[in-house]
């Protein structure tokens, strides 16, 4: 076997830790881009592809929420809900990020957390 060359152990090695570390700054990107209001998978392969530079560029990225949604306890109703009780829900907002979603849907499209039921 000649010394120039690697063998296939090595290089199998080399593209797992490459496909590995890809995977963590992709994650790791991908939720980043989350929490500004992108979709996670667009942070993925931005971070899956180009590794760190994909993280700084979702961490350089302007927030798409243009307004922070008011906290729980700056919600008059309280529990989640937008929408006075006694009133028909139209939109609820998630307790763990804020987004505001449908009255009849039961999971928030950004986080993945359960939404609020109705009171009573």
């Amino acid at each position: 076997m000649n010394s120039e060359t690697m063998s296939a152990g090595a290089v199998a090695g080399i593209l797992l830790l490459s496909v590995v570390i890809g995977g963590l700054m992709g994650y790791w990107a991908g939720r980043v881009a989350q929490r500004k209001g992108y979709a996670f998978w667009m942070g993925f392969l931005a971070g899956f592809a180009i590794g760190i530079l994909g993280v700084l560029v979702m961490y350089l990225v302007p927030d798409r929420r243009k307004t922070q949604p008011p906290t729980r306890s700056e919600q008059p109703w309280g529990q989640g809900w937008s929408e006075p009780p006694g009133q028909p829900a139209r939109t609820k907002a998630c307790q763990r990020c804020g987004n505001l979603a449908e009255g009849t849907a039961e999971f928030c499209q950004y986080c993945g957390d359960r939404l609020p039921t109705p009171p009573g």
